[in-house]
């Protein structure tokens, strides 16, 4: 992978990051706890989507098949 490649890569996961935080943050201590989520939990829960993200962007010879994480669903 070429420097750039890596740059871009990081920056996406960066965006992906940021955006699933953001929605997380988003909802009340009610709301995330419905879901089963603390507010102490949105960052790993952030950095894990963001993860999983770039794992199903990796080209493959299988058509990638999107996963969405529960919590994403819940926050709806």
């Amino acid at each position: 992978m070429s420097f750039l490649n890596h740059v871009l890569s990081v920056l996406t996961q960066y965006r992906e990051f940021r955006a699933v935080s953001a929605k997380l943050a988003r909802h009340t201590d009610r709301e995330l706890r419905d879901m089963g989520i603390d507010r102490s939990d949105i960052t790993r829960i952030a950095y894990e989507e963001a993860e999983r993200h770039m794992v199903s962007a990796t080209p493959s010879s299988a058509p990638a098949m999107t996963r969405y994480s529960p919590y994403l669903l819940a926050a709806g």
